[in-house]
């Protein structure tokens, strides 16, 4: 078995890479612009199969537009210069893996005709090249990383009916993308990797939050094929993704063994419309209410497979992926429950039309004619290539860990040379000053967070958002436990009641800390960032949640002593605390009474 991975990891740039608009901005849309996409060859004088696949879908892309979108973005205007921002970033990365940078850095376009990109190619340029030093240690040896690529980010689909629609707002957010070799054994190991890497981009300016990082996973098992799982972002199921995919890649070998020695028979496709036209089906009715039509389609010898686990779900369900890629919702087959969609009376009627033998299966595709075929050859070229095993292609991930067909897997004839900008030349002197600028990494600091706390808690703070946050906190000298407390769990308790911690400054943060145990007390600490996030100021935060004066604390420990006589000091410092409703400190209240009990 062999797995590979790719990571792909936006930047955390002020503005895109071609263009100067900024990286993180949502406008609200304003027009619609439309357009097909043609395959063209690459550098290579070929055209990448995955290319011609996107033109016979025959699909229309349909790209909504903000009032922050650039003439860039929408491909009507010349790039501007590489942000080098994100070139810094980037190589940054590269030397954190001890990657060769080259001299010279090419712009390169990669064709992609799915829609994903306004102009049909991704520009993308190669920052690092991998060596024997640049390698993720893992508890089951060492993977080798590959390449580093600083890429744009494609566009957001968000529709599919005829044409699919996508938004353009992500459109060209500087993205790094990291490679390793087809050196992972387990999913176990693949797990380790993302994980390696996913901490080690993050010592960097990267972007933070949902979306901003996702793994394409590589695999293929023995007498198998490469196959290509996108855009997975649940790291902890990586795993269970690999192992799911073994066993599609298992399944399917097994379903080449069993027919093994059989032929292909003649292909066999009927519209079968005026068999459905009195449908008491409503998938079917409604369907036809359209205008479509019905199409008829025998899957030959595969009846026995039908229900057989494929790497989660069934082989039906598998046959069924490659429809959707069609613009079909899915197809209906005879291995269906036909009582369920009332269907029985018509697929007898199909059996003698369409000439369905014992191990046959009818399927029946709804839709407009011209799709519907298209559809229907593309589901029989996948069953012929049963006989051979597993195909090459491109599957997504899907949220259980399963995935789907996409496209046929790309080749190596999709790229070739930008035209409209210089390559870069790579200076010396320059890659000094940007290693000078490389931060610590975030393993140099969880050792420096040791040190400093709990390990539960340094381990939980490297991994937070808020890291940050703490190192400007323990530089102004606030005590870290203090800090991280308050980052790691009041700030989760307060954010799961709608309180806006996360608009408190980090100035206004301090502050706060600064006075603990001096005007108010640990234990009010919710109560006085709830106050800040709804812009209250710290004078009014101690006002009503200040410590009390000794004199106070002293009355009123002398009132509770007297009211509950024997009580031990632990009680007794409950009941004052609980009565002082969180204005005095634990030490204080515990010196009163210590002092008090002595006398």
């Amino acid at each position: 078995m062999k797995i590979g991975i790719e990571i792909h990891q936006r930047l955390g740039t002020k503005e895109k890479l071609f263009c100067h608009c900024p990286a993180n901005a949502e406008g609200r849309k304003i027009r619609h612009i439309y357009r097909r996409q043609r395959p063209i060859a690459g550098e290579l004088g070929e055209v990448d199969p995955a290319t011609m696949y996107e033109y016979f879908r025959d699909r229309v892309f349909e790209y909504s537009v903000s009032e922050m979108t650039c003439m860039v973005e929408t491909d009507s205007d010349f790039p501007f210069p590489v942000n080098k921002e994100a070139l810094e970033i980037a190589f940054q990365i590269a030397m954190l893996f001890k990657m060769d940078v080259p001299d010279t850095a090419y712009i390169m376009r990669k064709i992609v005709t799915d829609g994903s990109n306004t102009s049909g190619y991704q520009r993308t340029i190669l920052i690092g090249l991998g060596n024997e030093n640049s390698v993720v240690p893992t508890s089951q040896g060492s993977v080798k990383i590959s390449t580093l690529q600083l890429e744009e980010e494609s566009a957001v689909p968000f529709g599919n009916d005829g044409f699919i629609s996508y938004n353009v707002d992500r459109l060209g957010i500087p993205l790094v993308e990291i490679g390793t070799e087809a050196d992972i054994k387990t999913p176990e190991q693949a797990l380790e990797v993302a994980e390696y890497i996913g901490t080690l981009l993050r010592s960097v300016k990267v972007a933070r939050g949902i979306g901003t990082i996702r793994q394409d996973v590589n695999v293929s098992i023995p007498e198998g094929n490469r196959v290509e799982i996108k855009g997975f972002q649940d790291l902890k199921n990586i795993p269970l993704l690999i192992k799911n995919e073994m066993n599609r890649q298992k399944a399917l070998l097994e379903i080449k063994k069993k027919l093994n020695g059989k032929n292909m028979k003649k292909r066999e496709i009927k519209l079968v419309t005026k068999t459905f036209e009195n449908s008491k089906c409503s998938l079917v009715s409604d369907a036809l209410g359209n205008d479509n039509g019905v199409l008829g389609v025998v899957l030959p010898e595969i009846r026995e497979f039908m229900k057989m686990d494929c790497g989660g779900h069934t082989f039906g369900k598998e046959l069924s992926f490659y429809v959707h890629a069609y613009g079909l919702k899915g197809m209906i087959h005879s291995e269906e429950d036909m009582e369920k969609y009332n269907l029985k009376d018509e697929f007898m009627k199909l059996d003698s039309e369409l000439h369905k033998n014992e191990k046959d299966v009818i399927a029946i595709l709804i839709g407009e004619e011209k799709t519907i075929r298209k559809a229907a050859d593309a589901l029989l070229n996948r069953i012929e290539f049963l006989y051979n095993g597993i195909p090459k292609e491109t599957r997504v991930a899907l949220p259980d860990a399963t995935t789907k067909y996409t496209r046929p897997l790309p080749g190596s004839g999709r790229l070739y040379p930008e035209t409209d900008l210089p390559n870069l030349k790579v200076d010396k002197n320059y890659l000094n000053i940007v290693k000078k600028n490389i931060p610590l990494t975030l393993f140099e600091k969880m050792k420096i967070l040791e040190a400093q706390l709990p390990k539960e808690l340094a381990t939980q703070l490297i991994r937070s958002k808020y890291l940050e946050l703490y190192d400007h906190l323990i530089k102004r000298r606030i005590e870290p436990k203090l800090a991280a407390t308050i980052l790691l769990t009041i700030f989760t308790d307060l954010k799961r009641q709608g309180v806006a911690v996360d608009e408190i400054s980090k100035d206004r943060i301090f502050s706060l800390l600064k006075v603990v145990d001096k005007k108010i007390s640990k234990d009010v600490l919710p109560n006085a960032l709830t106050m800040l996030a709804h812009g209250k100021s710290l004078d009014q935060v101690c006002d009503k949640y200040g410590l009390l004066p000794q004199s106070k604390l002293k009355e009123m420990v002398l009132k509770i002593m007297a009211e509950k006589p024997g009580l031990n000091e632990k009680a007794l410092i409950g009941l004052v605390m609980s009565n002082a409703k969180g204005r005095v400190s634990g030490k204080q209240t515990a010196e009163m009474i210590n002092r008090a009990m002595k006398k």
